[in-house]
């Protein structure tokens, strides 16, 4: 493990009592992170990137100036469904298009909670249809992390309800699949977590699910049918709450017939790829994942 990587976690600790505010369960200064992802410290001079609008939905094409596969991604940025957008992700989609050499839609669906689930849902599956009028299936991958990566999965089981075709490939960083927020008996890391804790993923569930069951599996991903879907990978820390549920996830999916790919870093945290510009073990994980879905 990289030098960085051995004090990710207490640092991560230091860093959200920085920016995670516990009483109102609100993460302070995300305007000035959009701001500085903005105006500050992004530019890649290997990434253009256009804004559009996609049937209403705030969104953005990633173009690298190195196009090496003709395939096209569809990421959905997290946030706990209720915070961010593909501005405060721009770094990380970034990284992600140029290791995958292939276009990017990023696409800012509804929020919570004034637009709870399943409008998030809904926004993934408009996305998709998007794409559909210029590709085939065959030609999409789609990904996402956190929250996004669990809105990835959904947009699967979404899809093959209403008998879509699938697309060709997923990825997900650290996916959010369980809003039920199991207990510590089933979960060795809630302690261990330094990002997030249980008491606060319940309250970010509440508001996406209000008074939707959290096991509904378009919300809750991990109680679905996973049979069919097509082939993925995912990358997840070990020292994270979500790693329970990921490995389980992938379990089921394996079972399913899926050809399922579970990648666990050791001492990682949650979404650890936005530091591929300081620590090296984000950079293989981006580089992995994009190499995973070029071909």
């Amino acid at each position: 493990m990289s030098f960085i990587g051995k004090i990710l976690s207490p640092g991560s600790r230091v860093f959200k009592r920085l920016v995670y505010d516990a009483d109102d369960h609100q993460i302070r200064g995300l305007g000035f992170v959009k701001w500085v992802a903005q105006n500050v410290c992004f530019y890649d001079p290997n990434v253009r990137i256009k804004p559009l609008m996609v049937e209403g939905l705030e969104a953005a094409w990633f173009e690298p100036t190195k196009l090496e596969s003709n395939r096209v991604l569809l990421y959905f940025h997290g946030g706990g469904y209720s915070v961010c957008s593909w501005e405060t992700h721009r770094s990380l989609i970034s990284n992600l298009c140029i290791a995958s050499g292939m276009r990017t839609l990023a696409v800012n669906y509804r929020l919570a909670p004034e637009h709870p689930f399943p409008a998030a849902v809904d926004d993934a599956v408009i996305a998709y249809n998007f794409l559909l009028k210029s590709e085939q299936p065959s030609n999409i991958v789609v990904g996402g992390d956190s929250a996004g990566g669990g809105l990835t999965m959904a947009l699967l089981l979404s899809l093959k309800h209403q008998k879509i075709s699938l697309p060709v490939k997923v990825i997900a960083l650290s996916p959010w699949l369980d809003l039920s927020v199991p207990s510590e008996e089933r979960n060795e890391n809630v302690h261990e977590d330094p990002l997030l804790d249980a008491h606060s993923v319940k309250v970010w569930a509440q508001r996406y699910l209000q008074t939707t069951n959290p096991q509904n599996c378009l919300a809750s991903p991990i109680y679905g049918d996973l049979k069919d879907l097509p082939p993925m990978l995912i990358h997840v820390g070990e020292r994270e709450m979500l790693l329970d549920d990921t490995v389980r996830f992938i379990e089921k999916a394996r079972d399913a017939g899926v050809d399922a790919h579970l990648k666990i870093w050791p001492s990682m945290v949650h979404v650890f790829q936005f530091l591929t510009a300081i620590v090296p073990e984000a950079k293989q994980s981006v580089n992995e994942l994009g190499m995973f879905i070029r071909h």
